[in-house]
C-alpha cells in the first residue's frame, strides 16, 4: 500500500468512472497506469479531490486508500490545512 507521500508523486490524476444507473466510482491514476479506487460508488461526481498526510475521511475503511482524500466542490482547501498534500481535479 502506498503512503500519503508516495500518492503524492504517483498520482498523475484523478477521473470518475461511470457504473451506470448515475453511479461513479473515483479512482486515481498512477504513473504506472495502475488506477487505485478512492471511492468505490458515489451517486454524486465531486469536483476535486484533496490528498491529506493523515487520515481525513471517516467514512472509509481502514485498508482504503479514500481515507486520506475529502471529495470537494472546488480545488482550495479548507480542512487540516498543516496536513494538506495536494489537490486533483476530477476528469469526467
Amino acid at each position: 500500500m502506498y503512503t500519503p507521500t508516495e500518492l503524492k508523486e504517483k498520482i498523475t490524476k484523478v477521473i470518475a468512472v461511470n457504473l451506470g444507473n448515475g453511479f461513479f466510482s473515483i479512482e486515481a491514476v498512477m504513473g504506472a497506469g495502475e488506477n487505485i479506487i478512492l471511492l468505490p460508488k458515489s451517486k454524486r461526481t465531486p469536483i476535486a479531490v484533496q490528498l491529506f498526510s493523515k487520515r481525513a475521511n471517516g467514512n472509509c475503511d481502514n485498508d482504503s486508500y479514500g481515507k486520506f482524500f475529502t471529495y470537494a466542490k472546488s480545488i482550495k482547501n479548507t480542512m487540516y490545512p498543516s496536513e494538506h498534500l495536494k489537490s486533483y481535479l476530477v476528469e469526467i
